[in-house]
């Protein structure tokens, strides 16, 4: 690997000779021009495709805005799920409205769900955005904008490049499972017919061998064939009941599972090699344990031996009258209990000795049957591990927009270092590209330094914020009247709805109100004057563990306990402290700077902890408490 700095704008992180994978991370502070820049480079180019990924539906709508706006000839479509974009799921009151829902939540695919309930209705978005997207040759025609969970889907060859814009893993982590006796069952008895022998054969040996790559040559082909015996069941199942047109329909896809099997193989290979490491280093151990039994012994029957040597030698004092007979039975009594002594100790050395032996045996007893069963059934990766899988044999470049790149470049490099040891093809060259602003003028208050309003007390603690949260929107309302306010707060004080909007504009305390991961990357905040942040959020149950395997596999996690000391709230382990500072505060800095305090001079009330460094840094601070 080679880093260079190239100049004051942006850095050659790493990079492999002859590298064929290029990735741009503009980990630039927010209102800096990040999303601008995409805008602008599609909105120049009306004649080249884009995929566009976002983190979030306002943000992906903003951004189609935005480049419409600069140039109306450019061709995109956004791409919306099922749930989102099906009219009747919009509509809780529509006769069909459960039946759809309950045909998606069971796995039954949207166009077998359209076909199921007579909905032919072509003016859909759900059924239209794909037909828009490809041309009369079945290719795709325009600049694509898309969630990022739609990565699995397309072929980024298809793109002149890919845009990952904001959160590239806070949208969990993509899951894949296989069961063989399924896949076999849906090739024997429902695709047998549906497909050419050779293509048949071919499958079924890519299957038992568990060949993902060559798995993924017919997978289009594969996952055409089920789309069109998926589609004949709907009508041959027209008129039996929705348990069992359900029933009848094949759910797998096997892009997903060429993919499980490439990823499988070489987490297993990865597997194989820790294991087998630890294996060897167990019977280095053993082999240790063997020699220091065989010095245990050798040491004691030396001095036995010497003590015998000393009461031999006593007994020729005695018969030239040197020592009296006291003397040398006293003499042979200290040998004989120096002698014992040396038996005991060996006799304890040695049962702790064969303790830690016995105990090296059963790990490598284990560690044997782990190489004898090492398999995977189901595995989850991050969204950076699934789109370098498909950056591998794309000529275009992956452009990585996002704030919190700031703070997790170095967690992005080791995850592609992790990836190299799987997938060692993989070969990159990575640039970093940073801005460095601040804004003095922009002040945040630390009202807080006990209080950290956490989720799980913050209903009964948030009275105590609101006395003072209401004198700074009186005091406000007093000198500067024409100053706009909005807070900054957890989901549930402001809204219940487990599906709200963040387009719409919502309320708490009379203030214009948004919540942490909400809004990531929008700009609707950006001309308020004051910022109030009520809350400490912590991370979610689980994520510690999922971001340890992503960051360290299999290696223990350390005890999560908590410095609660002070103004901050963090991991007292320096590597847990680390990883929540890289990964957690990049979205607590991100959620601030909707206000956009470097552009605007902005005052920022903070009622909680964990303050971000970065934040400091850009800002001027006053602690007021």
């Amino acid at each position: 690997m080679i880093s260079e700095t190239v100049d004051k704008n942006f850095v050659v992180l790493t990079h492999d000779e002859n590298p064929t994978c290029i990735n741009h991370l503009y980990g630039c502070q927010p209102g800096t021009g990040k999303t601008e820049m995409v805008v602008d480079e599609i909105a120049s180019n009306p004649d080249k495709k884009y995929l566009y990924l976002g983190d979030n539906h306002q943000l992906i709508q903003e951004t189609y805005n935005r480049i419409n706006e600069k140039n109306p000839e450019v061709e995109s479509d956004i791409l919306e799920g099922f749930k989102r974009s099906c009219e009747i799921l919009q509509d809780e009151q529509h006769p069909e409205y459960k039946r759809v829902l309950k045909l998606y939540d069971n796995e039954v695919p949207p166009a077998n769900i359209c076909i199921r309930v007579d909905c032919f209705n072509e003016e859909c978005k759900y059924r239209r955005q794909w037909q828009d997207i490809r041309g009369e040759n079945g290719e795709i025609c325009k600049t694509v904008l898309a969630p990022i969970n739609y990565t699995r889907i397309f072929n980024f060859n298809d793109f002149e490049k890919v845009f990952i814009d904001e959160g590239i893993n806070s949208n969990g982590r993509p899951r894949f499972s296989y069961k063989k006796t399924e896949v076999f069952d849906v090739l024997d008895r429902k695709l047998k017919k549906q497909i050419s022998e050779t293509v048949f054969g071919r499958t079924v040996k890519n299957i038992i061998c568990e060949d993902g790559e060559q798995l993924l040559h017919d997978a289009e082909e594969l996952d055409e064939a089920i789309f069109n015996y998926n589609k004949m069941m709907c009508e041959l199942n027209k008129s039996k009941s929705d348990r069992q047109f359900i029933n009848s329909l094949i759910k797998i896809k096997f892009s997903q599972i060429g993919m499980f099997f490439a990823f499988k193989k070489a987490k297993l290979e990865e597997k194989y090699e820790e294991e087998m490491y630890l294996k060897q280093m167990l019977e280095g151990s053993k082999q240790n344990h063997e020699k220091r039994k065989t010095r245990l012994i050798d040491n004691c029957t030396n001095e036995m031996a010497c003590n015998n040597r000393l009461v031999e030698g006593s007994k020729y004092e005695l018969e030239f009258g040197l020592i009296t007979v006291e003397m040398f039975e006293e003499r042979k009594k200290e040998g004989e209990i120096r002698n014992i002594a040396l038996e005991t100790k060996l006799k304890n050395d040695l049962e702790i000795v064969n303790k830690l032996s016995e105990k090296v045996d059963k790990s490598i007893k284990n560690s044997n049957k782990k190489l004898e069963n090492l398999d995977i059934s189901s595995l989850s990766m991050s969204w950076h591990e699934l789109i370098m899988f498909k950056q591998m044999g794309f000529d275009g470049e992956i452009i990585f927009t996002d704030t919190k790149l700031q703070f997790t470049c170095e967690s992005f490099i080791k995850e592609i270092e992790k990836f190299q040891k799987m997938f060692p093809r993989y070969k990159h060259k990575t640039i970093y590209h940073y801005t460095d602003e601040t804004n003095k003028n922009s002040l945040i208050i630390m009202k807080e330094k006990k209080n950290g309003y956490y989720k799980s007390y913050i209903n009964k603690d948030v009275k105590k914020a609101i006395q003072k949260i209401n004198k700074i929107k009186y005091n406000n309302k007093q000198r500067h009247p024409d100053k706009k306010i909005c807070i900054l707060t957890y989901k549930h004080l402001i809204t219940d709805d487990e599906h709200a909007d963040p387009n719409k504009m919502y309320k708490y305390l009379g203030l214009d109100a948004f919540w942490w991961h909400g809004s990531g990357g929008v700009n609707k905040f950006a001309h308020y004057d004051i910022l109030i942040v009520l809350g400490t959020p912590m991370p979610p149950e689980g994520w510690y563990e999922e971001q340890w395997e992503a960051l360290y596999g299999d290696e223990p996690m350390p005890e999560l306990v908590f410095d609660d000391s002070g103004t901050s709230m963090l991991p007292i382990d320096e590597k847990l402290r680390e990883m929540f500072e890289s990964h957690w505060f990049g979205a607590i800095y991100n959620s601030v700077h909707r206000v956009r305090p470097l552009q605007y001079d902005t005052q920022i009330y903070w009622f909680g902890k964990n303050l971000p460094k970065q934040l400091e840094r850009e800002l001027s601070i006053k602690m007021e408490f």
